[in-house]
């Protein structure tokens, strides 16, 4: 998988935890993340999805297996250091994730 294809499954696994217990701090943490409010490449904050690339670039030189995904996905979230974020995408299994990822 790419970045955006990561980044994209990010969001979607927040927005799951967020259908399944809404929140004002993840609702407000998925709107600056959406990957389709605008056409192209990146995030509703553009910031965001450039400096996840950009990261992600570096350690994976533009793919990932799911796995590898998932590894830095969990990386990437505690980078955020938002506890409240932390906590619902670590609802997300491995095996949740894999899933997902088929559909």
């Amino acid at each position: 998988m790419d970045s955006f294809e990561l980044f994209k499954m990010i969001f979607y696994a927040l927005d799951n935890q967020y259908d399944l217990n809404p929140s004002e701090e993840l609702g407000n943490v998925l709107s600056s993340m959406n990957p389709f409010l605008f056409e192209g490449i990146g995030s509703a904050v553009p910031d965001l999805y450039v400096g996840f690339k950009e990261i992600f670039d570096k350690r994976f030189n533009g793919k990932c297996s799911i796995e590898e995904g998932y590894d830095f996905a969990k990386e990437y979230i505690a980078s955020l250091k938002n506890n409240f974020v932390e906590d619902a995408f670590n609802k997300v299994t491995l095996d949740d994730w894999i899933e997902a990822s088929t559909k």
